[in-house]
Protein backbone atom coordinates (compact mmCIF):
# COMPACT_ATOMS: atom_id res chain seq x y z
CA UNK A 1 0.00 0.00 0.00
CA UNK A 2 1.38 3.36 -0.96
CA UNK A 3 1.93 6.10 1.56
CA UNK A 4 -0.71 8.29 -0.11
CA UNK A 5 -3.29 5.49 -0.08
CA UNK A 6 -2.55 4.67 3.55
CA UNK A 7 -3.03 8.34 4.48
CA UNK A 8 -6.32 8.44 2.56
CA UNK A 9 -7.56 5.32 4.39
CA UNK A 10 -6.62 6.82 7.76
CA UNK A 11 -8.45 10.07 6.96
CA UNK A 12 -11.57 8.20 5.80
CA UNK A 13 -11.49 6.03 8.93
CA UNK A 14 -11.26 9.10 11.15
CA UNK A 15 -14.15 10.75 9.29
CA UNK A 16 -16.24 7.59 9.72
CA UNK A 17 -15.56 7.43 13.46
CA UNK A 18 -16.40 11.11 13.91
CA UNK A 19 -19.58 10.72 11.87
CA UNK A 20 -20.81 7.67 13.78
CA UNK A 21 -19.82 9.18 17.14
CA UNK A 22 -21.74 12.36 16.30
CA UNK A 23 -24.86 10.35 15.57
CA UNK A 24 -24.46 8.31 18.75
CA UNK A 25 -23.92 11.40 20.92
CA UNK A 26 -27.06 12.94 19.50
CA UNK A 27 -28.99 9.91 20.71
CA UNK A 28 -30.22 9.14 17.26
CA UNK A 29 -31.60 5.63 16.98
CA UNK A 30 -32.27 5.33 13.26
CA UNK A 31 -28.80 4.20 12.35
CA UNK A 32 -27.64 0.70 11.72
CA UNK A 33 -25.42 -1.49 9.60
CA UNK A 34 -26.02 -1.32 5.86
CA UNK A 35 -27.44 -4.84 5.79
CA UNK A 36 -30.22 -3.55 8.02
CA UNK A 37 -32.29 -1.17 5.92
CA UNK A 38 -34.97 -0.20 8.44
CA UNK A 39 -37.53 0.97 5.89
CA UNK A 40 -36.66 -1.38 3.06
CA UNK A 41 -34.86 -0.51 -0.14
CA UNK A 42 -36.31 3.02 -0.12
CA UNK A 43 -36.01 5.21 2.95
CA UNK A 44 -39.45 6.50 3.88
CA UNK A 45 -41.23 7.96 6.84
CA UNK A 46 -44.71 6.57 7.23
CA UNK A 47 -44.59 5.32 3.65
CA UNK A 48 -43.62 8.74 2.21
CA UNK A 49 -40.28 9.24 0.43
CA UNK A 50 -37.92 12.14 1.22
CA UNK A 51 -40.13 13.04 4.21
CA UNK A 52 -42.72 14.40 1.77
CA UNK A 53 -40.33 16.67 -0.12
CA UNK A 54 -40.32 16.83 -3.92
CA UNK A 55 -37.21 14.94 -5.14
CA UNK A 56 -37.21 16.85 -8.44
CA UNK A 57 -37.19 20.30 -6.76
CA UNK A 58 -33.70 19.75 -5.41
CA UNK A 59 -32.30 19.45 -8.91
CA UNK A 60 -34.67 21.65 -10.92
CA UNK A 61 -35.17 24.49 -8.41
CA UNK A 62 -32.01 24.11 -6.36
CA UNK A 63 -33.97 23.98 -3.12
CA UNK A 64 -35.80 21.60 -0.84
CA UNK A 65 -39.54 22.05 -1.30
CA UNK A 66 -42.28 20.18 0.53
CA UNK A 67 -44.51 18.32 -1.89
CA UNK A 68 -48.29 18.45 -1.95
CA UNK A 69 -50.15 15.30 -0.86
CA UNK A 70 -52.64 15.87 -3.67
CA UNK A 71 -49.77 15.58 -6.18
CA UNK A 72 -48.44 12.17 -5.24
CA UNK A 73 -47.40 8.98 -6.95
CA UNK A 74 -46.64 5.54 -5.51
CA UNK A 75 -43.47 3.90 -6.76
CA UNK A 76 -41.56 1.04 -5.10
CA UNK A 77 -44.30 0.90 -2.44
CA UNK A 78 -43.45 4.45 -1.37
CA UNK A 79 -45.51 7.60 -1.85
CA UNK A 80 -43.65 10.46 -3.55
CA UNK A 81 -44.99 14.02 -3.34
CA UNK A 82 -44.44 16.89 -5.75
CA UNK A 83 -44.88 20.66 -5.95
CA UNK A 84 -46.29 20.63 -9.47
CA UNK A 85 -47.99 18.41 -12.01
CA UNK A 86 -44.92 18.85 -14.21
CA UNK A 87 -42.66 17.33 -11.54
CA UNK A 88 -45.14 14.52 -10.92
CA UNK A 89 -45.29 13.70 -14.65
CA UNK A 90 -41.49 13.77 -14.95
CA UNK A 91 -41.12 11.39 -12.01
CA UNK A 92 -43.77 9.01 -13.39
CA UNK A 93 -41.92 8.90 -16.71
CA UNK A 94 -38.51 8.05 -15.19
CA UNK A 95 -38.67 7.39 -11.44
CA UNK A 96 -35.19 5.83 -11.31
CA UNK A 97 -33.71 9.02 -12.77
CA UNK A 98 -35.40 11.30 -10.24
CA UNK A 99 -35.42 9.30 -7.01
CA UNK A 100 -32.63 10.07 -4.54
CA UNK A 101 -29.51 7.96 -4.74
CA UNK A 102 -28.73 5.10 -2.34
CA UNK A 103 -32.38 4.45 -1.58
CA UNK A 104 -32.75 7.91 -0.08
CA UNK A 105 -30.66 6.99 2.97
CA UNK A 106 -27.90 9.26 4.26
CA UNK A 107 -25.20 9.05 1.58
CA UNK A 108 -22.38 9.60 4.07
CA UNK A 109 -23.63 6.75 6.26
CA UNK A 110 -23.89 4.40 3.26
CA UNK A 111 -20.31 5.29 2.27
CA UNK A 112 -19.22 3.97 5.67
CA UNK A 113 -21.34 0.83 5.54
CA UNK A 114 -24.26 2.15 7.59
CA UNK A 115 -27.81 3.34 7.05
CA UNK A 116 -29.19 6.52 8.56
CA UNK A 117 -32.37 8.50 8.12
CA UNK A 118 -32.22 11.93 6.48
CA UNK A 119 -33.04 15.54 7.16
CA UNK A 120 -34.64 16.77 3.92
CA UNK A 121 -32.93 20.16 4.20
CA UNK A 122 -29.48 18.53 4.11
CA UNK A 123 -28.73 17.53 0.52
CA UNK A 124 -26.24 17.68 -2.34
CA UNK A 125 -26.61 17.31 -6.10
CA UNK A 126 -23.68 15.83 -8.00
CA UNK A 127 -23.86 15.11 -11.74
CA UNK A 128 -27.63 15.59 -11.67
CA UNK A 129 -28.10 13.04 -8.89
CA UNK A 130 -29.65 13.79 -5.51
CA UNK A 131 -27.85 12.70 -2.33
CA UNK A 132 -29.50 13.18 1.07
CA UNK A 133 -27.93 13.39 4.54
CA UNK A 134 -28.70 12.96 8.22
CA UNK A 135 -27.44 16.46 8.98
CA UNK A 136 -25.10 19.15 7.67
CA UNK A 137 -22.05 17.56 9.33
CA UNK A 138 -22.66 14.36 7.36
CA UNK A 139 -23.18 16.43 4.21
CA UNK A 140 -19.90 18.28 4.73
CA UNK A 141 -18.07 15.00 5.35
CA UNK A 142 -19.49 13.61 2.11
CA UNK A 143 -18.70 16.72 0.07
CA UNK A 144 -15.13 16.73 1.40
CA UNK A 145 -14.73 13.13 0.27
CA UNK A 146 -16.02 13.54 -3.29
CA UNK A 147 -12.56 14.01 -4.78
CA UNK A 148 -11.39 10.92 -2.87
CA UNK A 149 -14.09 8.69 -4.37
CA UNK A 150 -16.71 8.66 -1.61
CA UNK A 151 -19.54 8.48 -4.15
CA UNK A 152 -18.21 5.33 -5.78
CA UNK A 153 -17.57 3.83 -2.32
CA UNK A 154 -21.19 4.58 -1.30
CA UNK A 155 -22.52 3.13 -4.56
CA UNK A 156 -20.38 0.00 -4.13
CA UNK A 157 -21.59 -0.44 -0.54
CA UNK A 158 -25.20 0.05 -1.61
CA UNK A 159 -24.92 -2.62 -4.33
CA UNK A 160 -23.33 -5.10 -1.90
CA UNK A 161 -25.86 -4.72 0.92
Amino acid sequence: MTKKRRKKNIVLSIVAVVFIATLALMGWNKIGPLGWVPWGDTNNSGGVGVAGYDPISYIESGKAEAGDASLSYTWNEVEWRFVSQEHLDAFKAKPEAHAPQLGGYCAAAVAFGMTADIEPDSWHVEDGKLYLFFNDAAKKSFENGISDGIISKAEQNWKQR
